[in-house]
């Protein structure tokens, strides 16, 4: 395993531990995720969805299809996907919330102590010349 390989996976633990941002993040209808950041919900209101209903099943015979018979009908799963539903989609949103913060903390101008090291240590992790010439020789014992 490389140096390289190290950072990402340290990088990828550290954006997971700030909260959730990729850039190929969809929407529930198989959309592109807009990039900036939103705090208006997206799935809509919470509950059970009717409009998802497909009404030509007996509950009975298929529950499953007769809650989710529309939606199954009608939605497109992304052509990058095997499956795609609900969770997926939170992942996907909080993916391009993450970068966004990370990105930001590597350009700012004026950032505090947690923003500098988020920052540097994610400008450390682009720089591959850098990465390449030290090898494995900062992390060997």
């Amino acid at each position: 395993m490389t140096f390289k390989h190290l950072a990402g996976a340290s990088l990828a633990a550290l954006a997971l531990t700030l909260a959730a941002c990729g850039d190929k993040a969809h929407n529930e209808d198989g959309s592109k995720v807009a990039t900036e950041m939103s705090t208006k919900p997206v799935l809509g209101t919470f509950g059970i969805s009717l409009k998802n209903m497909d009404e030509t099943v007996v509950p009975g015979d298929d529950f499953f299809r007769y809650v989710n018979g529309t939606w199954l009908k009608e939605k497109e799963i992304p052509s990058d996907r095997s499956r795609y539903g609900a969770f997926n989609l939170l992942a996907d949103q909080a993916e391009v919330r993450v970068r966004e913060i990370i990105e930001t903390a590597a350009t700012k101008d004026d950032p505090s102590a947690d923003e500098k090291r988020i920052g540097d240590f994610y400008n450390a992790y682009l720089n591959e010349e850098a990465i390449e010439t030290k090898g494995l020789k900062p992390i060997s014992t």
